[in-house]
Order: C-alpha cells, then sequence, then structure tokens
C-alpha cells in the first residue's frame, strides 16, 4: 500500500466553482485528459501532512499509534486557503502559513521516522491540489517536458494567485491509502485522528 497523512478538505462552493471551471473531466471520467489536464475529484481534495510511501498491512497499528501519540495534545485550529500556482504536475490553491499546520507536519514527520520510514527533508509547502497536469511526449530536450497545448497554466495563475478561498477547519487528521487508477488516482482513509477541542 501507498499511504501518506493529511488532512480533507470539504468541496465548499467556492472551490467546486474553481473545480468546475477548469477545462477537464473528474479523475475517472471518459475524457479526463481533456485540455492537458486531470481534475481532482471533491471528494478526494485533501492537504498532505506527510508522505509515508509503501507499507505492508501489518504495519498499520504501528503507524496509527505512532499518529495518535503524536497528536495527543494537538488542538483543532482553523486555516485560510489563499493564492494559487503549479508545481510540474499540479495546480493547486495555497495555504495561509500557519504554526499549527507545521507543528502537525514536524511531529508527524518525527513519529513516522521513527517506525523506519524516510525523514522528510524538503521544506513543507501545504496545498489543495485541483487538478494534475498531463504532459506530452518527451521533448528532443530529455529534462523538457511540455504541456498539453489546451490549458493556458499562466494566466490561470495570473488570475487566481491573490485569491481567498475561505476558511477550513482542521478538527482531525486521516491516515490515506492511494491507488492508482488509469485515469485516476483514488484516495481511502484508513484511520482518523480527531485533534483536541481548542482552547477556550
Amino acid at each position: 500500500m501507498r499511504l501518506f497523512i493529511g488532512i480533507a478538505c470539504p468541496c465548499t462552493p467556492v472551490i467546486s466553482r474553481l473545480l468546475a471551471d477548469l477545462p477537464g473531466e473528474p479523475e475517472g471520467a471518459a475524457d479526463s485528459r481533456a485540455a492537458g489536464l486531470r481534475v481532482v475529484a471533491p471528494d478526494s481534495l485533501h492537504i498532505t501532512l506527510k508522505f509515508i510511501g509503501t507499507a505492508s498491512a501489518p504495519a498499520l497499528p504501528d503507524i496509527v499509534s505512532a499518529m495518535q501519540r503524536a497528536l495527543a495534545n494537538r488542538c483543532a485550529f482553523t486555516l485560510q486557503l489563499r493564492g494559487a500556482g503549479s508545481f510540474q504536475s499540479a495546480l493547486w490553491l495555497g495555504v495561509e502559513p500557519n504554526p499549527a499546520l507545521s507543528g502537525l507536519a514536524t511531529v508527524l514527520n518525527e513519529a513516522i521516522a521513527a517506525l523506519g520510514y524516510a525523514r522528510e527533508t524538503k521544506p513543507f509547502r501545504p496545498h489543495l491540489t485541483l487538478a494534475r497536469l498531463k504532459h506530452l511526449p518527451a521533448t528532443p530536450c530529455p529534462t523538457q517536458k511540455r504541456l498539453n497545448p489546451g490549458f493556458d497554466l499562466q494566466p490561470w495563475i495570473t488570475q487566481h494567485q491573490a485569491g481567498q478561498w475561505g476558511n477550513l477547519p482542521v478538527t482531525a487528521v486521516h491516515l490515506y491509502r492511494s491507488d492508482t487508477l488509469p485515469d485516476a488516482v483514488r484516495y481511502t482513509v484508513l484511520s482518523t485522528v480527531p485533534l483536541q477541542p481548542p482552547a477556550a
């Protein structure tokens, strides 16, 4: 199994409109590769806190226990979704810097590393993926990929990079299994660890 730890994001009306405006079909649809985009299904929206990688079923109890210990005294909080951008293979909405969020990522990184999984060394960059970018076959330069011409990336980023997309209450953290299908990536929640009520 391929596993990661994350926060579920409900598909609010604002985010729903953003998804609907993208020139592609939801993951799993027959023409989901249209316009160079594979739009994320509304029920798959999430913010990744810790990518674990491949793990066997017998390892699940230890992973869940490590999550529970790491999150035992962590309180619920609220994130602000703001801005937009892209990586080489994803179009995303941004997350305002939040010490509670980065704290979750740090303690989970250490807790999972203590079980023998790779420790994340790159800076934590929280984001909410809206679509995955499809690429054309390799160009003559093997280190360069070309985006499909049906979607003009830069105008979309320019239009949305200052946008505000609402608040996201964070009340629980989930352990997910990721399954890659021919035209989609399916996420299944295997376990949920609730956070403590926020301090009064």
